[in-house]
């Protein structure tokens, strides 16, 4: 059987980033920044504190030691203050160093 211009043979799932809330769409919404979709979405999730997202992202990403973020759906990760530090990777806050100690520059 042949296919004419403008006939569909299928339906595919949006792409990781994209979502579709309502049927019968030709297109996916991409996800604004701070938020993200994993394949087949109907909707974009708020990245939690201790992470973030670019525009279209199919998931968030930790903030690097050193960073952190404390609010949720945020874009990038905020640096600690030069008094405190960040040792692991998602820290949604920074730590003071205990008294005889100090941070690495």
């Amino acid at each position: 059987m042949q296919q004419h211009a403008g006939q569909r043979a299928h339906c595919s799932q949006c792409e990781a980033g994209r979502y579709a809330a309502e049927t019968g769409l030709t297109a996916c919404g991409a996800c604004s920044s701070g938020r993200f979709a994993t394949k087949g979405s109907e909707a974009c999730t708020l990245c939690s504190a201790g992470t973030y997202a670019a525009m279209g992202a199919g998931s968030c990403d930790a903030c690097a030691a050193g960073r952190f973020e404390s609010q949720i759906g945020k874009t990038e990760c905020r640096s600690c203050l030069r008094t405190e530090y960040s040792a692991t990777s998602g820290s949604k806050s920074c730590s003071r160093c205990p008294p005889r100690h100090r941070t690495d520059s």
